[in-house]
C-alpha cells in the first residue's frame, strides 16, 4: 500500500517539475532578452546587483540565466531592480515585449531565431545611408549584428552607427541600438525595430524577404524610418543599404544613387546632366545617345528606366551601371520628413474642411425649418 501510494506521488510530482522548469527556462529567456537589448554582461549585472548591496556569485547567476535551476522572488526582485525592469513584465505571460511564443500555425509573423525562415540571414552587416541633416552632403556607416538569442527565442538586432564626428576628447561618436528583427511570410517582408535608450530613440527599418535555403543573404535596400538628426527632430523616411561587405568610398560608387527616394522615371536638372555625361563610369554608348531618351525637357529632363532595360544592343552590365548612375545624378531626395508646416497646412486645410462642412449641415437645416 505504501508503494503504491509513493508511485501516485511520483506520478504526480513528474507534471509540477516540469511545470517548474518551463517556467525558470521562460524567465531565464526573458532575463537574456532584456540584458542582449540593454548590452549587459552576466559580469555587468554581477557589478550592478552588488552596487545595490545585492550579492550573488557567478556560478548562480549563471545557472539562473541560463534557467538550470530555481529563482527565488527575493532574487528575481533584485535582478530585476539592477536592470532597471519592472517585475511583472518579466512575469506576465501577455507582455508584448517578450511574446516569442508565437508558431507559424496561428501566424505568420516569425519571432523566435531558431526558426528556419531566418536561416542564411544572421550574421554582421555593413550599413548606408545619407545624412538626415540638411546642410550636410554625407553617407554614414554603421554596423548591423543579427544573432540568434542564447535561448533561441528571438532574432536580436544591434546597430552602432558612426556619426562622423568627434567628442571633445577626439573620440569617435557612435550610436548604440539595441532590439529584433521579426520576418512576416505574408508580407514577405522583414521588420527591425531598434532603441536606443541613451538618447531616447526608437527607429524602424524594413526590406524584403525572402525564404534562403543553402546560402546568405548578400545585400538588401531597407526603408528606414526614424526622427531626423539636428535640432528639429522631424519624422523621416529614407533608404538604406545593408551589406555583408565593406564598401570603400560608397559616395562615388554606383551604389549610391540607389541610397536616393527615386521613382523609375528618373529626373534630372540641366546641370546634373552634364555632369552625368561627363562621368568616366557611364558606358560610352549612353554617353553618346542618352539625351535621346529624354522624354521630358522643362525644369527637369525624365528619362525611364524600361526605355533603358528594354534596349537590346547593350549589354546588362552596362544598362545597370547607367541606370544607377542615373539615380546618382538624379534630382531624387535623399529623406522624406514630415515638417511643421506640413502640418499646419494640414491642419489648417482640415479646419477649412470642417468649418464647410459645418455651414451646409446649417444651411441643410435651415431648409428642413
Amino acid at each position: 500500500m505504501k508503494k503504491l501510494q509513493s508511485d501516485e506521488e511520483s506520478l504526480l510530482k513528474k507534471p509540477t517539475e516540469e511545470f517548474s522548469r518551463n517556467c525558470y527556462q521562460t524567465i531565464a529567456g526573458k532575463l537574456d532578452s532584456i540584458m542582449k537589448q540593454k548590452g549587459i554582461s552576466q559580469a555587468d549585472l554581477k557589478k550592478k546587483c552588488a552596487e545595490n548591496n545585492y550579492f550573488i556569485s557567478q556560478g548562480t547567476l549563471s545557472r539562473i540565466l541560463q534557467g538550470t535551476t530555481s529563482i527565488s522572488l527575493p532574487n528575481l526582485l533584485q535582478i530585476c531592480k539592477a536592470l532597471n525592469e519592472d517585475i511583472t513584465a518579466v512575469l506576465s505571460d501577455d507582455a508584448p515585449r517578450y511574446r516569442r511564443e508565437i508558431t507559424d500555425t496561428v501566424s505568420s509573423l516569425i519571432y523566435r531565431g531558431d526558426n528556419r525562415a531566418f536561416h542564411g540571414y544572421f550574421g554582421t552587416y555593413h550599413c548606408y545611408f545619407y545624412s538626415t541633416i540638411s546642410s550636410e552632403d554625407v553617407i554614414l556607416h554603421g554596423l548591423l549584428n543579427l544573432e540568434k538569442s542564447q535561448t533561441g527565442s528571438r532574432c536580436l538586432a544591434n546597430l552602432i552607427l558612426e556619426t562622423g564626428k568627434n567628442d571633445q576628447r577626439g573620440n569617435p561618436i557612435q550610436k548604440k541600438y539595441h532590439g529584433e528583427m521579426v520576418i512576416s511570410t505574408s508580407m514577405n517582408t522583414a521588420y527591425c525595430t531598434l532603441t536606443s535608450e541613451e538618447i531616447g530613440e526608437i527607429c524602424y527599418f524594413l526590406f524584403h524577404y525572402d525564404q534562403i535555403n543553402y546560402e546568405d543573404l548578400v545585400c538588401r535596400l531597407a526603408l528606414v524610418a526614424t526622427a531626423s538628426a539636428g535640432g528639429n527632430r522631424l519624422p523621416t523616411v529614407h533608404r538604406m543599404l545593408i551589406s555583408r561587405k565593406k564598401i570603400h568610398n560608397i559616395a562615388e560608387h554606383y551604389l549610391a544613387g540607389q541610397l536616393l527616394l527615386n521613382h523609375s522615371d528618373i529626373l534630372l536638372s540641366e546641370e546634373n546632366m552634364t555632369q552625368l555625361l561627363t562621368d568616366p563610369e557611364l558606358p560610352d554608348y549612353y554617353r553618346n545617345n542618352l539625351e535621346k531618351l529624354i522624354q521630358g525637357k522643362s525644369c527637369y529632363m525624365r528619362i525611364s528606366e524600361l526605355a533603358i532595360r528594354a534596349n537590346h544592343l547593350v549589354s546588362s552590365e552596362d544598362k545597370i551601371k547607367c541606370i544607377c548612375l542615373l539615380r546618382k545624378y538624379s534630382s531624387g531626395a535623399k529623406y522624406s520628413k514630415v515638417g511643421s508646416k506640413a502640418d499646419e497646412f494640414t491642419y489648417q486645410i482640415l479646419k477649412k474642411y470642417r468649418e464647410t462642412l459645418e455651414e451646409d449641415e446649417d444651411e441643410n437645416e435651415s431648409r428642413k425649418l
